[in-house]
């Protein structure tokens, strides 16, 4: 009697591969979490302006780098802005120094100055753009300074008034008191392209201060969690807000991300406190942490509820803080070399893949797949045109 030989057609085969490898593709990315591996980063040092010293406080889409360096005498500091590997000394209000706050992706810059009157007491706020440095007045009182800016150019920060300090607006020319919800003073310190305003007021009730937010004329107080004391620092195009509260020790700050109108601590490197100061439209937040035994302070990059350590991802410098951060995931801040040198750095982000992490689901589809391949290649043995060939699914993890 002739037995037939169980044969597979070539095309019925690979019919077969792209259904179980669909399958699989469709289970992983359906079903499954996916892993934000750690990026690296290419680190530029921005340099100085003749002095010792540089930092940085803000970077935009661009890629342009605000911040403040040492002049030639290593005590007078100007603002800078970085562009394309140059540094532009932005000059003063005839005073002395300068300082650059924030940037918005125009590449308008605002911050505060000296006056010319030459006293260390009279600061202003600025704002420059198309190369031109222009005082912002007060609320009255002599000094204030700048903080931050969005994309339509409307500015906030504090000034004094004929009383005490209050948190403003500045808009088409026009400087508004934001108010306070009680005490002494508020301060504006960032506002997103929604015109909505982070910051912090004292409170009526016990003169401490409290993190808020300043929308459509009104105050609304994010609280300070478990602390007696909270700032907000930074806030993302979603409303997203990132700042800092203080328990009854007052240097041991810890980070919050105030969300969906929720406080959050977003933990530490295993040190008691953490000082996170930016946030961008991803949700990716930079500061530093201390570490177990609060023995030293490392930087961090906060995403999607896990903290991830960058020291090993910024070789050659010792980070002493980080200030800002761009929807691209550019990072700026400061640090220093293995010679002292101390500088504002540009931490352009490399790419980084998202990798799929396989669930439960994925895996019992995948032992499934597994199986039926085994039981076909006993029905179906090898032939001299099909010889048997393994193919295992891979998996990927990150750390």
């Amino acid at each position: 009697m002739l037995k037939a030989t169980p044969f597979i057609d070539s095309s019925l085969k690979m019919h077969f591969d792209t259904v179980f490898r669909s399958i699989l593709l469709a289970s992983l990315l359906l079903t499954s979490p996916v892993i934000h591996a750690a990026p690296t980063y290419t680190v530029i040092d921005l340099g100085t302006l003749g002095g010792k010293g540089s930092w940085a406080t803000g970077v935009n889409a661009q890629r342009q780098v605000i911040g403040s360096s040492y002049l030639s005498d290593d005590i007078t500091s100007h603002a800078f802005i970085y562009d394309a590997g140059t540094m532009t000394d932005l000059g003063t209000l005839g005073g002395r120094s300068s300082w650059a706050a924030a940037i918005n992706d125009k590449g308008q810059v605002v911050g505060s100055s000296i006056t010319s009157d030459g006293s260390y007491i009279r600061v202003e706020a600025f704002l420059y753009s198309n190369g031109v440095m222009t005082g912002l007045g007060s609320l009255g009182g002599i000094s204030s300074e700048a903080r931050g800016i969005n994309a339509s150019g409307d500015i906030v920060g504090v000034s004094e008034t004929t009383t005490d300090w209050r948190a403003f607006i500045y808009s088409a020319g026009v400087m508004t008191n934001l108010g306070a919800i009680g005490g002494e003073e508020s301060i504006a310190q960032a506002i997103n392209d929604s015109g909505v305003i982070a910051g912090r007021s004292t409170s009526s009730t016990n003169n401490s201060t409290t993190a808020v937010i300043f929308r459509s004329g009104m105050i609304e107080d994010l609280g300070a969690m478990s602390g007696w004391s909270a700032v907000a620092w930074g806030i993302n195009s979603a409303g997203d807000v990132v700042g800092q509260y203080w328990t009854m020790n007052p240097f041991n700050g810890r980070s919050f991300i105030y969300s969906n109108k929720t406080m959050t601590d977003i933990g530490t490197l295993g040190g008691s406190g953490t000082m996170a100061l930016s946030i961008n439209s991803r949700g990716q937040i930079v500061g530093m942490s201390s570490t177990l035994g609060d023995v030293d302070r490392h930087p961090f990059l906060y995403e999607a509820g896990v903290m991830r350590d960058l020291t090993d991802q910024i070789p050659g410098w010792t980070i002493t803080s980080l200030t800002g951060i761009n929807d691209n995931g550019d990072i700026v801040g400061q640090g220093y070399d293995s010679t002292g040198k101390y500088r504002a750095l540009l931490l352009i982000a490399n790419d980084a893949t998202d990798i799929p992490e396989p669930s439960g689901a994925a895996l019992a589809i995948l032992s499934g797949v597994a199986l039926i391949r085994r039981r076909r290649r006993i029905t179906a043995q090898p032939t001299a045109a099909y010889p048997r060939k393994a193919v295992m699914p891979s998996r990927r993890t990150a750390d």
